[in-house]
């Protein structure tokens, strides 16, 4: 009898506290700031395209042994970056379009590939490097990095309907003679971890700032923003894991933060949640990805066209 009554008690309790630690992630009836815009959320999406198409098409530079458009290209991107990074807007690495536009014509230095290279300290090293001087023009460069961009944009919408799982799954082993698949799946999984990690990143923001708006709940933000940003903060980039994310996150118990009991289950669901909202909205912008180019093409013809004075 006193048996049950213990349980029946604890089972009580359960109940009751689990009632009460849920509406800590509710959401609130009104909409937070990056709720009622999604501006934040697609710039943030489009900065992202923008790097991922300069590391493509330096990629493919490399495989062409284009050496000169890809030193020029890597050379101007890391100027870009740095003073992008000085302004911290989010948006505005498409603006690096803009810049090849008008940038001038230029030569790079190209050295002879070696097949047999001394070292440098050796005596019969030559004491100059033979080479070449290669002409580049940033407006070519500019145009394949538009291409690219659609390019990128078609296959990242191609790959939304999969995201919509975030669960591990076991892979099987490739067969000896499925290269050309595994370069394939290998750089789906990069891509598809990328979107998953800006979407994540971004739904886990969102919910420490609406935690952030309530005092009762102090305690709570921050051991979720020291979980989240700064245990896991490696799982939402695009080397990272956010299946695994989700994953320990799971598995840990319920707990006390601030007087009230909370469940990390409903705190991933309501990640999940967040994260394909967002996730609809960077498709909904990929889909007008051409349309983001149109400032810059159409200040480029009209430079091309003006007549001079």
């Amino acid at each position: 009898m006193i048996l049950a009554t213990l349980v029946q008690s604890a089972n009580a309790f359960a109940v009751s506290g689990a009632a009460a630690a849920r509406p800590m992630m509710t959401r609130s009836s009104q909409p937070t700031a990056s709720e009622a815009n999604g501006e934040p959320v697609i710039m943030v999406a489009r900065d992202a395209l923008m790097q991922r198409t300069v590391e493509q098409q330096i990629s493919s530079f490399g495989v062409v042994h284009d050496t000169a458009r890809k030193q020029y290209l890597y050379a101007q991107w890391t100027q870009f970056l740095e003073k992008a990074r000085q302004q911290s807007s989010p948006g505005t690495l498409t603006n690096f379009i803009g810049d090849l536009q008008r940038a001038e014509v230029t030569s790079i230095y190209v050295p002879r590939r070696m097949f047999r290279q001394l070292s440098p300290g050796n005596p019969y090293a030559p004491k100059t490097e033979d080479g070449h001087h290669e002409e580049v023009r940033p407006q070519q460069i500019a145009l394949r990095l538009i291409s690219c961009r659609e390019q990128l944009a078609e296959y990242w919408v191609e790959l939304m309907p999969s995201l919509a799982n975030v669960t591990g799954q076991a892979t099987s082993v490739p067969e000896p003679n499925a290269n050309a698949t595994i370069i394939e799946d290998t750089l789906s999984s990069y891509d598809r971890q990328l979107l998953l990690g800006i979407a994540t990143e971004l739904a886990a923001k969102q919910v420490l700032k609406n935690l952030k708006l309530r005092p009762s709940c102090q305690h709570m933000h921050d051991w979720l923003k020291s979980y989240l940003l700064v245990q896991h903060g490696d799982d939402l980039t695009a080397y990272g894991s956010v299946e695994r994310l989700h994953a320990d996150l799971v598995a840990q118990p319920i707990m006390i933060r601030g007087g009230a009991l909370v469940d990390p289950q409903d705190i991933s669901m309501e990640l999940f949640q967040r994260s394909m909202e967002i996730l609809e909205r960077i498709e909904e912008d990929l889909r007008a990805a051409p349309e983001h180019i149109v400032p810059f093409t159409s200040s480029f013809l009209e430079s091309c066209l003006r007549l001079p004075e």
